[in-house]
């Protein structure tokens, strides 16, 4: 599952010193509705960072109060005063870092944008795309009846004409399956736009090389691939002059950069983002201590405090829960009850009572099989 959008953040803080390895500053954000509403502040003890709703005034859709989670010793290590700490959680829940001094990266943990910045870029393991192929064409593709529509954007005589085919011909196929023959990710997307313009609404939009002329010989390679996810995936980081293809689970270093990739991406609902970790060389962190921080951040957040709000009771600030992080339960969070989080506030019996009422759903089947057999027998 993946998170609602307003249980998401973006976050960047100029921290100040407190001394005692303690920092504090107020976080710039684009005044989207987010999970901690608009600049929370930001305080950093021991590399745990924690982020608290500046505004108590009760949200319209984002529930937390506060949230924390752990940078580690790597990030302890080195921050200064002013320089700049940017946090993020996405829709699947998992969230990254980055420090950055005087406008140059000095430290990325997590999940990091592609490019991260500073010059670095990865290409990944195209083993990683084989395996969700081969997994696409059991599950999904090879079934009886399945009909396979061949795009090729180098062809544009013939690329019309095939939408038309899909809108007039194919509106009753299932499974139907749209093979775009591309390696041009903006072209790809391109075409997966236009397919979703078509009153056929159910279908998979799947991509292949360019290197193939024909969806049968595009098949072929695709059901000889293996299933299996490799234990060796590799990224390939690129910075100057230098690169390097680093394994999951190693540390090498490129360029200048400590580079550690916890775990590669992983397809899926929400799927599972690439977790890494990146530290300029010379500032003195060590690989245990970059890695301890890249497994750390990677965990996600801490327990947050969440506003527990019922339809009754509106926008009020009726009470206070913790619950558990997963992407799940953060979204259960998003709505007006979830059976996760315990009472911390202190609601009246009453405003207890119609909480409940309003949110049990065995109360309403019964009241409307009340309401049916007296329409029925009065």
């Amino acid at each position: 599952m993946a998170i609602p959008p307003w249980t998401c953040f973006n976050y960047r803080t100029i921290l100040h010193a407190m001394g005692d390895h303690a920092w504090t500053g107020s976080a710039d954000d684009d005044g989207a509705d987010s999970l901690l509403g608009h600049q929370p502040s930001v305080r950093v003890v021991s590399g745990r960072v924690t982020l608290t709703r500046s505004s108590h005034a009760a949200p319209s859709r984002s529930l937390a109060l506060a949230a924390s989670f752990d940078g580690g010793d790597a990030l302890d290590a080195l921050l200064q005063e002013g320089d700049v700490l940017s946090c993020w959680l996405g829709g699947t829940a998992e969230i990254g870092l980055s420090v950055t001094r005087a406008g140059s990266l000095l430290l990325g943990l997590g999940a990091l944008p592609d490019p991260p910045g500073a010059g670095i870029t990865l290409e990944y393991d195209p083993r990683v795309e084989e395996v969700e192929l081969a997994r696409d064409i059991q599950r999904i593709i090879d079934r009886p009846g399945t009909r396979f529509v061949w795009l090729d954007p180098q062809q544009p005589s013939k690329l019309e004409s095939r939408f038309r085919e899909i809108d007039a011909a194919c509106w009753d196929v299932n499974p139907l399956a749209i093979v775009a023959r591309t390696d041009d990710p903006t072209v790809s997307l391109g075409l997966n736009r236009r397919m979703m313009q078509s009153p056929r609404r159910q279908f998979v939009f799947l991509n292949a090389s360019e290197r193939f002329t024909r969806v049968e010989d595009w098949l072929e390679y695709a059901r000889g691939l293996s299933r299996d996810r490799p234990g060796d995936l590799w990224l390939n980081f690129r910075s100057g002059n230098e690169e390097r293809l680093v394994s999951q689970g190693t540390t090498a270093t490129i360029d200048g950069w400590l580079v550690h990739v916890f775990r590669i991406f992983e397809r899926g609902l929400p799927g599972r983002l690439t977790q890494v970790g990146l530290v300029r060389a010379d500032l003195g962190v060590t690989t245990a201590s970059l890695e301890r921080s890249t497994a750390a951040v990677a965990g996600g957040l801490d327990r947050p405090s969440i506003v527990w709000r019922t339809p009754l009771q509106g926008d009020g600030n009726q009470g206070v829960a913790r619950g558990r992080t997963s992407a799940a339960a953060i979204a259960k969070a998003g709505g007006y009850s979830s059976p996760v989080y315990d009472w911390e506030g202190t609601p009246s019996m009453w405003e207890g009572i119609l909480g409940w009422l309003a949110r049990s759903w065995l109360l309403r089947i019964g009241l409307g099989i009340t309401s049916m057999w007296m329409f029925q027998h009065c």
